[in-house]
C-alpha cells in the first residue's frame, strides 16, 4: 500500500457535513494525494475525518456530479482518470474562457484586482527562486483562477471553475514547461502589464501562449504514461 506523505484536514463540524467532507476530499485528489484511478475507501475517509459512513458516501456523491470521481456498480468509487484526448479537450475550452477573461480584465479592472494578481506573482517568484516545483504549480493555478474570478463575468468564472479548474488539479506538469521556474514569473508580469495598459489583444495572445506551452507538454505526458500502462 502506497505511503501517503499528505493527510485530509479534520473537519469543521459547524458546517455541513457532505459539504465540507466533499471539499476535503476535492482538496486532496487536487493537492495530489489521490491519484487518477484510485479507489477511494469510504470508511476510510470517513475515519480519517472523523465523519460517518454516510456523510462521505454523500460526499462523493457530490464530488461525482463535480466530474472528479466516478461510482462504478460492485467496485466502489475512484478518482477520474484522463485522457490525452481529455486534457486537450479541456484546454481547448480553457483557451477560450482565458482569453475572454483577459479581454474583459485589460478593459474594465480596478486597482484590487491588479494587486491581487501581483501578490501571486510575487508569492511565484518567492517558490521559483528555491525550486518548488509544487509550490509554482499551485500558485500558477491561483493565478488562473483569478483572472477567470476577476474578469468580473460570474457564468464565465462558474464554467471555468466546473469544467477547467477541476482537471487542472490532475495536474503538476504546468511549472514542469518552465526552466527555470522563473521564466512563468516574466510571462506573467509581460501579462499582467498588457492587461494594465488595456491592450487585449496582446493579453490574449500571451495567455494563449502560456495555455498552449502547457498543453503541448501535458499530452505529451499523459500519452507517455498511458503508453506505459
Amino acid at each position: 500500500m502506497r505511503t501517503r506523505s499528505k493527510a485530509i484536514r479534520p473537519l469543521d463540524k459547524r458546517l455541513p457535513i457532505a459539504e465540507v467532507a466533499a471539499g476535503r476530499i476535492r482538496e486532496a485528489i487536487l493537492g495530489g494525494v489521490y491519484r487518477q484511478g484510485e479507489r477511494l475507501s469510504d470508511s476510510r475517509i470517513a475515519e480519517e475525518l472523523g465523519a460517518s459512513r454516510g456523510s462521505i458516501r454523500e460526499a462523493l456523491m457530490l464530488l461525482q456530479a463535480q466530474g472528479l470521481v466516478v461510482q462504478k456498480p460492485h467496485k466502489g468509487t475512484f478518482v477520474i482518470s484522463l485522457s490525452a484526448a481529455d486534457m486537450r479537450d479541456t484546454y481547448e475550452l480553457r483557451v477560450a474562457l482565458e482569453c475572454h477573461a483577459v479581454r474583459m480584465l485589460s478593459r474594465h479592472h480596478s486597482e484590487a484586482a491588479l494587486s491581487a494578481l501581483r501578490r501571486i506573482l510575487d508569492k511565484i517568484e518567492r517558490d521559483a527562486e528555491v525550486g518548488d516545483q509544487l509550490g509554482v504549480s499551485q500558485l500558477d493555478r491561483d493565478f488562473h483562477e483569478h483572472l477567470s474570478l476577476l474578469s468580473g463575468s460570474r457564468r464565465l468564472h462558474e464554467v471555468f471553475d466546473r469544467e477547467v479548474l477541476s482537471m487542472l488539479g490532475f495536474f503538476v506538469y504546468d511549472g514542469q514547461a518552465y526552466d527555470p521556474l522563473s521564466e512563468m514569473a516574466r510571462e506573467f508580469r509581460s501579462l499582467l502589464r498588457a492587461i494594465e495598459a488595456g491592450d487585449e489583444n496582446e493579453a490574449a495572445r500571451l495567455i494563449e501562449s502560456h495555455v498552449r506551452r502547457a498543453t503541448d507538454l501535458l499530452s505529451e505526458r499523459v500519452e507517455e504514461t498511458s503508453e506505459g500502462v
